[in-house]
């Protein structure tokens, strides 16, 4: 059987880097515990590239009826809001979060 995915791969999203400590999307959340594709941010020692922490900003509800590909909704953005204490951080389908760095917690802000 022949299957193509109905949409495009997703763009990388730039990391951002914030004192010392880049942030990142990944696209294969999988190797962090996380099921499903998107909705995952990473941070980084941007010196060392050492592994901080990670923590799921959405999850993605999957309809049975629709093809997995183009049921993902990945991030589109990272940036730096509040005066660098959180990020807002956007997906594909121009969703909002603020997450606050100082307690690792997201909130959505639409």
């Amino acid at each position: 059987m022949n299957f193509q995915a109905k949409r495009k791969a997703p763009k990388p999203v730039a990391p951002l880097v914030l004192a010392g400590v880049r942030y990142e999307a990944p696209l294969d959340i999988h190797p962090l515990g996380y099921s499903g594709h998107g909705g995952v941010i990473a941070a980084f020692d941007d010196l060392t590239g050492a592994p901080l922490w990670h923590l799921r900003v959405y999850q993605t509800v999957y309809d049975p009826h629709m093809e997995g590909d183009v049921r993902d909704v990945y991030i589109t953005q990272i940036a730096a809001i509040d005066g660098g204490q959180a990020l807002r951080v956007t997906n594909e389908r121009s969703r909002n979060f603020r997450v606050d760095l100082a307690d690792r917690s997201a909130q959505p802000l639409d």
